[in-house]
């Protein structure tokens, strides 16, 4: 009776392969490349919180104006 391990065998195979692969190219390549000259080429880029921070500080800023909204809402509204 199969259960499919052969196949997710040499899934896994390729991708510890792949894995492998691309470890070594990014050993072998220069570790100052600009993420525009990546992006050239088609390489995936490792999103890191310095590419998201824009993105964190807006979600951040949002929070603290719906805060401030609710707060003066509360104190000349009242509770009702």
């Amino acid at each position: 009776m199969e259960a499919g391990l052969v196949s997710y065998w040499i899934d896994d195979v390729i991708a510890d392969r792949v894995r492998e692969t691309r470890r070594q190219q990014t050993h072998t390549e220069d570790d100052n490349i600009s993420i525009s000259t990546q992006e050239r080429d088609g390489n995936q880029v490792v999103l890191r919180l310095t590419h998201l921070q824009g993105a964190f500080l807006m979600l951040i800023l949002g929070h603290g104006i719906g805060c401030v909204a609710f707060i003066l809402e509360y104190i000349f509204r009242g509770p009702n």
